[in-house]
């Protein structure tokens, strides 16, 4: 079971890391954004993960992405929609829903709960998909994704992924997170 849904979480793993583009500056322990006015911490005992090539996400701009450990981290990006198909913020987050649930149900012996929502977060409407990928025996959590999305005001779209698996991590990059957009 863990190899299959290794392979399932490999695409996750790659939009995360979705660009060699990368913007802003990290300048002691802080990431900046200048077009957002943006500032997050990164958490103590957290590494900056390092941007890699996705050539499926033409023009993806990957802003800061940091983990503890490979299955816990969390991601940012801004991606320009100019040449995709109009969807709704809704519209967009039950397709996104639905590939997710899809990919999920492939890998035997996990129970998959999802839930979508809408979360006024500072300035930001965001569109929110938390998948949590049960142990279908134990119903212990294996693994778990919070989608945060938001479309900007030039076509684009600026994404957060924050993968946990445990209560801990979830709480400490959620409240960094949530922090983040206080300021901006």
């Amino acid at each position: 079971m863990k190899r299959t849904f290794l392979l399932l979480i490999f695409p996750f793993l790659l939009w995360s890391c979705n660009s060699a583009n990368q913007e802003g500056k990290l300048e002691d322990g802080v990431y900046t954004y200048e077009k957002l006015d943006w500032e997050i911490e990164i958490p103590e005992g957290y590494s900056v993960r390092k941007a890699q090539k996705n050539p499926a996400k033409k023009g993806a701009v990957n802003l800061v992405s940091f983990e503890i450990d490979p299955q816990n981290y969390f991601a940012s990006s801004v991606e320009p929609l100019k040449n995709s198909k109009k969807l709704t913020p809704q519209q967009h987050q039950q397709f996104l829903a639905q590939v997710i649930k899809e990919s999920y149900s492939l890998v035997e012996g996990v129970e998959i709960k999802q839930d979508l929502s809408k979360e006024l977060i500072g300035n930001f409407y965001f569109y929110t998909i938390e998948t949590k990928v049960l142990d279908s025996k134990t119903h212990e959590l294996v693994l778990a994704q919070r989608f945060y999305n938001t479309y900007l005001e030039d076509r684009e779209m600026f994404s957060v992924l924050i993968n946990y698996t445990s209560e801990e991590v979830d709480s400490t990059l959620t409240e960094n997170f949530k922090r983040s957009l206080q300021k901006a």
